[in-house]
């Protein structure tokens, strides 16, 4: 045990570093801004915003409120809340990597997901996803440790209340869960009617948000934001999980496909812990409203990093291809997650809407329902405008206007002010 414990710490220690690394270095963006305004009221105003206008459970939302009243709302400090869990999840997956295999695959799984671009960038964002993640990989420690004692009460405890936890942080978590459902019906049939129970025991401690849910879900029927999908986005998906670099993208999946060949009797929990929170909602979002998000099933990284880690080492060469592998990471995270702006600049945005209002005394435009997210950093007097009459008089005695684009893409504002000065 004392001999895992350096490679354990140094792993985390690396992952700390990574996720620590220019934290509070971008503006907040869109979802930021609006996890945020949704925590600044006291707590009854959280749970009625997450019944009225969220899509998501309220694990989250009520970490952020009582994270914000002791450290603030600054973006280093707020970020912290991802950064933490974002880091447990590399140590947790050591140890279910170890549980499985050995010594050697935990390294490897761990240095994958330490430094995989992804998982860094959701660990640095006040959003909900690095722990997802985190609950995710100690959902599948806590099952492995009660499979090892299936009469254990305590370790049964243990993992409902993980399992109940982990559905509370968002509802792609569910499909984790019934993963580790279907996995131990199908292989542990020691552990069978005890898991029933188990499940039971989770859906019960889940039911009272069900009925909120509930209204959630007839929502996202009515009209969500999320794109359908098309027959490219597999490769963008890879992409995104591969850490932001093309040729991770094409290198990773073919060690994955390897390392399936190679994953003896723990195949069935590492297919499943990827093919049913990936393959459902897909499957979902092609036959009705579409719900997938690359970033979403964000936990089956842990499956991925082990299909990579048992890829590896089934090929020859092994330290050279990990010395290749860790090199490409380290110049994707860098190039894309540290150098990159991904982000959309509220707070230079700010800073440029100010400038121009103390120096021209300008009025500051904005599209309906925007001018909460510019006006996080700014001081300058923000109008929204979305007729001609309404632009008309905010215009009026005025010499300059300032337009603000809250999205890359070209906006309604935009053509508004185009079409009245070609009148």
């Amino acid at each position: 045990m004392a001999s895992a414990r350096i490679p354990l710490f140094a792993l985390v220690a690396l992952a700390a570093v990574a996720r620590l690394l220019l934290i509070g270095d971008e503006s907040y963006w869109f979802d930021e801004i609006w996890a945020l305004r949704q925590v600044r009221g006291d707590f009854g105003d959280v749970l009625a915003s997450l019944a009225a206008e969220d899509v998501h459970p309220p694990l989250y939302p009520i970490l952020l409120w009582a994270w914000t009243r002791l450290v603030g709302e600054g973006e280093a400090a707020v970020r912290l809340l991802s950064a933490i869990p974002g880091t447990l999840a590399v140590g947790l997956l050591f140890g279910i990597a170890r549980r499985l295999y050995d010594q050697r695959t935990a390294i490897l799984a761990a240095g994958f997901l330490a430094l995989n671009g992804f998982a860094v960038f959701f660990s640095q964002e006040a959003r909900a996803y690095a722990w997802m993640l985190m609950l995710a990989l100690m959902a599948w420690w806590l099952l492995l440790r009660w499979v090892e004692r299936p009469e254990s009460r305590g370790r049964m405890a243990a993992y409902v209340a993980g399992g109940a936890v982990l559905a509370y942080i968002h509802v792609f978590a569910l499909f984790t869960l019934i993963a580790q459902g279907l996995w131990v019906l199908w292989t542990q049939p020691r552990l069978r009617v005890r898991m029933i129970v188990a499940g039971a025991l989770v859906l019960a401690l889940f039911s009272p948000w069900i009925p909120v849910m509930l209204g959630q879900v007839g929502r996202v029927q009515t009209g969500f934001w999320i794109d359908p999908l098309v027959w490219t986005d597999p490769g963008k998906w890879l992409w995104y999980w591969s850490g932001y670099s093309i040729p991770l993208a094409v290198i990773l999946p073919f060690l994955a496909i390897m390392g399936a060949r190679n994953l003896g009797g723990h195949g069935k929990l590492v297919l499943l812990w990827i093919l049913i929170p990936l393959g459902v909602p897909v499957f979902l979002s092609v036959v009705g409203e579409p719900i997938f998000h690359h970033k979403y099933p964000i936990a089956i990284l842990g499956a991925y990093a082990l299909l990579v880690a048992r890829g590896v080492q089934a090929l020859p060469r092994e330290r050279l291809l990990t010395g290749a592998v860790a090199a490409l990471m380290v110049f994707a995270l860098v190039r894309e997650v540290y150098l990159r702006t991904d982000k959309e600049q509220y707070r230079e945005l700010a800073a440029a809407a100010d400038a121009a209002q103390h120096s021209q005394g300008a009025v500051i435009l904005t599209e309906p329902g925007m001018a909460p997210y510019v006006t996080w950093y700014s001081t300058a007097p923000i109008i929204s405008v979305a007729t001609p009459q309404e632009l008309d008089a905010a215009l009026m005695g005025q010499t300059h206007a300032a337009l603000v684009m809250a999205h890359p893409t070209r906006s309604k504002l935009e053509k508004l002010l185009e079409d009245r000065a070609s009148d």
